[in-house]
């Protein structure tokens, strides 16, 4: 989210006539100290502290009604492990997957996320358009953490991919995937967009470090929002 937050605090990206607003907290927060109410994303202790941080003091809670529209970016899972599961099984297994397997194996993935109940009370509870966007894949220089022995094919992907925004629809919500022009090698993105990310602790200045292969800049922060600004429009 920093990333996005970025873009716009950089000029990178023109937000025109509309108004952004950044609500969230580290992963782990997020998976330990928010929960769903009735629609609303509400937070306690450390995670309540980062809400207010990044809506600069606005909202210790999501509530679709306040918004417009309500951008879900990322949760609790990342679409890299998915992938790093599949490369694990293919590699260990010597085989493909079929396009059933792969479906009813990714739509299972996210069916036990939080996500898709959010979406779902989200939408019983206002009339927000709700976007999903995933968040992108790490740099390219991951590759020799994940699982060796086995390549992911754009097909298989792009079958994930079919299989995971048929969910999201299905739950009411726009789903968005990073933008094509910013991914390398199927399942990577550009190392370059990894470069100079910022930690959402401590309002977006402070800097990963150097070997942080998991977190993208702002460049790739705007050119996030230009794609969900096309889908909403």
């Amino acid at each position: 989210m920093v990333a996005l937050k970025n873009a716009v605090v950089e000029g990178k990206f023109d937000t025109g006539r509309d108004e952004f607003v950044y609500i969230g907290a580290p992963s782990k927060l997020y998976r330990t100290k928010t929960f769903l109410d009735n629609g609303v994303i509400r937070s306690k202790g450390k995670a309540t502290e980062m809400f207010l941080q990044t809506s600069e003091g606005q909202y210790d809670a999501v509530d679709p009604k306040d918004f417009d529209a309500v951008v879900i970016y990322g949760g609790n899972y990342h679409l890299q492990g998915l992938f790093a599961s599949l490369l694990r099984a293919s590699s260990q297994q010597n085989n493909c997957f079929s396009s059933a397997f792969l479906t009813k194996g990714s739509q299972g993935w996210l069916e036990k996320t939080r996500t898709i109940d959010t979406i779902r009370e989200m939408k019983a509870r206002a009339d927000a358009q709700i976007v999903l966007m995933f968040e992108p894949f790490f740099s390219e220089r991951y590759k020799k953490k994940m699982p060796e022995g086995a390549v992911i094919s754009e097909k298989t992907r792009d079958i994930v991919f079919d299989a995971l925004r048929e969910v999201v629809e299905d739950a009411g919500a726009i789903c968005l995937f990073q933008p094509e022009e910013t991914i390398t090698d199927v399942i990577y993105s550009h190392h370059e967009l990894a470069q100079d990310s910022r930690r959402m602790v401590g309002g977006g200045t402070e800097a990963h470090d150097n070997e942080d292969l998991t977190h993208l800049n702002s460049t790739y922060g705007a050119k996030a929002l230009e794609k969900i600004r096309t889908a909403l429009t």
